[in-house]
Formats: structure tokens, C-alpha cells, sequence
């Protein structure tokens, strides 16, 4: 089967491929995934077939298996491409200042809420693959977060007792504000990323006269941000 990369190697990038026929192959891959995340978007996850994918992509059907084992490994692989896209988002931030793990947690959900009214069919598969835990790739994810979780602790800028539980939780937040994006014809990420952030520090046991300036300082370090 198709072995995915952790979360913390997601962000990294593939060498560009070197002749003709490895550039086509490239494209072909490439273009099946777009298929998938299309077909999701327009039938859900519970839906999709590999034959969706490919008349979408318009490819044959066993150019599918060229690139990927079956329908399990494609989604996997899809996961790791649209988490990828968050993290690179965050990653091309790096520079700003925001080194604690408050102002990290801010702005990645600054970041969420920009690329999902952005790009609808990304945050509609991120909503159906959440709201299921389905992969593997989203368990990684919790890791993440639950590190993150700990070095705030740590820190003493969180109040937590139960640092997995409560990633469990961040995640949930996230779920509910990609479900409250999908609702909205057009959603205010201003309103969106002040609501969700103050929740996300409220949880996470920051003081109250600390989440304006936590929430403000994220959303000026990504003001310049556009996708």
C-alpha cells in the first residue's frame, strides 16, 4: 500500500520530476486528486468511487490504480494533500512573530478560516473527514495539536488538565467553524476568526484580558496573508 508522510513531514516538498514521461505521470496523479476533491465536494465522501473520480479527470479507470492502491489509499493521500495546503499557508508565515504555542493555534485557525471561504471544495472535505475521523493523517493531527497543548502548559500560558482530551476538542472547534462557513452564504472571516479563536483560548484556559490581544496580534500577522 501507499505510505503517506507524518504531519510534521507534510509541509515538506517533493523533488520536482525530472524527464517527460515522470512530469506526465506528475500531472496524471495530480489530476485525479483534483477529480477526487471535486467529486467530494460534489457527492460527499460516502459517495465517491474510484469511477467518479476518473470521469472526472477524464482518465481511464486503470490509470487510477498506476497511482494508487484503492479507494482507502487515494483518501489517505488526498488528507495528506489538503492538510498540506494548511500547513504550508502557516509555514510561508514563519517569519512573523508569533513563537508561543497561543499565537500558533491563533493564527493556524486564521488560516483555516481564510482557505475555506477561499477554496469551498478544500474546507467541504475537511468537514466530512472531521466530523468521521476517517484517517490516519487527522489522528497525526491530534498529536499535533496535543504537543502544541502541552508546550503551553508547560509555558504556563494554558490551563488544562487533560492536554488530549482537549486537542480532541480544538479539533471539534475547528469542525464546527468549517460546518458554520459551509452554512453562510457569504461568511465574514473577520467575525468568523475572532469568534472561533476567542473559543478556541477560552478552552484552552487563557484569561480573558489576554484573548483580544492574542486574537488581534494573530489577525495582523496574517493581514497581509492572502491565498
Amino acid at each position: 500500500m501507499h505510505k503517506g508522510n507524518s504531519v510534521n513531514e507534510l509541509e515538506q516538498s517533493s523533488p520536482p520530476p525530472s524527464n517527460r514521461m515522470e512530469r506526465r505521470r506528475a500531472r496524471t496523479r495530480q489530476s485525479l486528486l483534483d477529480a477526487g476533491m471535486l467529486a467530494i465536494g460534489e457527492l460527499g465522501i460516502d459517495r465517491l468511487t474510484i469511477s467518479s473520480i476518473t470521469e472526472r479527470a477524464d482518465v481511464a479507470l486503470g490509470s487510477f490504480y498506476n497511482h494508487f492502491d484503492n479507494r482507502e489509499d487515494f483518501l489517505l493521500t488526498l488528507s495528506q494533500q489538503a492538510i498540506t495546503d494548511w500547513v504550508v499557508d502557516i509555514r510561508r508565515l514563519r517569519g512573523s512573530d508569533f513563537d508561543n504555542s497561543s499565537d500558533r493555534i491563533c493564527v493556524a485557525l486564521v488560516v483555516l478560516v481564510r482557505r475555506s471561504i477561499h477554496e469551498p471544495l478544500w474546507a467541504r472535505f475537511w468537514t466530512e473527514s472531521l466530523g468521521r475521523n476517517l484517517f490516519e493523517t487527522t489522528r497525526e493531527l491530534l498529536e499535533v495539536l496535543e504537543r502544541i497543548v502541552c508546550e503551553g502548559r508547560d509555558a504556563s500560558l494554558f490551563r488544562v488538565d487533560e492536554p488530549s482530551a482537549v486537542a480532541s476538542m480544538l479539533l471539534g472547534i475547528a469542525h464546527q467553524c468549517l460546518l458554520h462557513i459551509a452554512a453562510q452564504d457569504e461568511p465574514a472571516a473577520d467575525v468568523l476568526e475572532r469568534t472561533f479563536a476567542g473559543a478556541v483560548l477560552r478552552l484552552l484556559g487563557v484569561d480573558d484580558a489576554q484573548i483580544k490581544a492574542t486574537v488581534d496580534r494573530a489577525i495582523a500577522t496574517t493581514g497581509y496573508f492572502e491565498l
